[in-house]
């Protein structure tokens, strides 16, 4: 992870015109939700309010924990977080609840917490989008290789599990190995190249997080590897990577939009407004055929 650490900087603060202060918490700090805080920077700009951006470094519940923690004694008016483990963290939302701080979850959820709402992908539908895919790819037979990411994290598990429920009927494609990175760029490295090590033999590796499209276009760089790929998310290495023929495709996310609605939507809570539980947000599919209408600069 160290790879990505600068292109996130923790504690970034808006100057407000005004006393709202909204804390922004991710998982980890990885380039991912750049996008995620710029939308909230132009939206705090609007609004006058005061946005801190935080996360740990490594993808560490206890870590989030502790800054979740740290929030809530410095008495912020809202909180937006991207939950990395529910079952540890919903105890700490609720706490911020009750003390009269408005919380929102993105990205990953907290089911069965106090949070007022929930700004993100439909992440059941983004499980049945990537196995649309993958059978768009390889037809009805073959085998596959997973990256889960974190098997914590509510969204992942979504997908994941919707992934499966779909291809149920397709006896013909088999999941050869599931594994996990962590949302770690250099543990999905080496999990990866030990599952290619395992199953030499696969047809295709599908990543749940936004660590997998990087991992894996550095490993079919360094292999020469002609096998399928197709991951969740933008970055620039993904980008990169469909451009050169060695990503098959990308489902992507409004993560900028997140940023904007995070911002806005604690916002309104915080002056009484109420707010719809669920905000849910679009995905889309990035071939060669398109990459370069979504992304001209990567021509």
């Amino acid at each position: 992870m160290a790879l990505f650490i600068f292109l996130l900087i923790p504690l970034i603060s808006l100057t407000a015109k005004d006393n709202k202060s909204i804390a922004i918490l991710y998982p980890v700090l990885h380039p991912f939700f750049r996008e995620t805080s710029a939308g909230a920077r132009i939206e705090a700009r609007n609004l006058g309010i005061e946005v801190i951006i935080d996360g740990p470094e490594n993808s560490n519940v206890e870590d989030q924990l502790m800054i979740l923690e740290k929030y809530i004694s410095e008495g912020v008016d809202g909180i937006a977080i991207s939950v990395s483990d529910p079952e540890i963290l919903i105890p700490t939302i609720n706490k911020a609840v009750q003390h009269d701080i408005k919380v929102l979850c993105f990205d990953s959820d907290a089911p069965g917490s106090q949070r007022l709402s929930y700004i993100g992908t439909q992440n059941t539908n983004a499980g049945v989008h990537i196995a649309q895919a993958v059978l768009t790819q390889i037809g009805e037979r073959g085998s596959v290789l997973i990256n889960l990411g974190s098997s914590n994290q509510a969204n992942l598990q979504e997908r994941y599990h919707a992934f499966t429920s779909y291809l149920e009927v397709y006896p013909e494609i088999q999941i050869k190995s599931v594994f996990g990175g962590h949302g770690d760029y250099e543990d999905t490295v080496l999990q990866l190249e030990k599952a290619i090590e395992e199953s030499p033999e696969f047809d295709i590796f599908v990543g749940f997080d936004a660590a997998s499209g990087p991992a894996a276009v550095s490993v079919w760089r360094t292999r020469g590897l002609k096998k399928d790929i197709i991951v969740f998310d933008d970055q620039k290495e993904v980008l990169e990577g469909i451009r050169d023929g060695i990503i098959s495709s990308a489902i992507v996310q409004e993560q900028k939009l997140w940023g904007e609605l995070i911002v806005r939507t604690l916002s309104k809570a915080l002056d009484g407004e109420s707010i719809p539980e669920f905000i849910y947000t679009d995905t889309n599919q990035i071939t060669l055929k398109n990459y370069s209408y979504y992304y001209p600069e990567f021509r």
